[in-house]
């Protein structure tokens, strides 16, 4: 028997890593400052991290003012065979 174990939801930010809390602007232009700071969660950090855990594969999302599309398929492009790229749409009627 083969078994694999898969992270479904990580998040990663993209550089500089930095003790900033953040925040995201969200489709109407509002800017919600998030209880979080920016950690070191860097691609590095991710990978040492599922060596520990013995995590197989990870679902990495995009997450918008944190790590965008273009960030995230370079990240997977590098790591093929451990991570796997979740885009982030932006509904384009709500704006309209």
């Amino acid at each position: 028997m083969i078994r694999l174990i898969i992270d479904s939801h990580v998040h990663l930010c993209e550089p500089p890593y930095n003790k900033d809390k953040l925040s995201l602007r969200i489709a109407d232009g509002t800017v919600i400052n998030l209880p979080f700071i920016r950690a070191d969660i860097s691609v590095d950090r991710l990978l040492h991290d599922m060596d520990e855990c013995h995590i197989d594969k990870s679902l990495v999302v995009a997450f918008s003012g944190i790590a965008s599309n273009e960030f995230v398929s370079k990240v997977v492009k590098d790591h093929p065979k451990r991570l796997v790229g979740f885009a982030s749409v932006t509904n384009p009627r709500i704006n309209q």
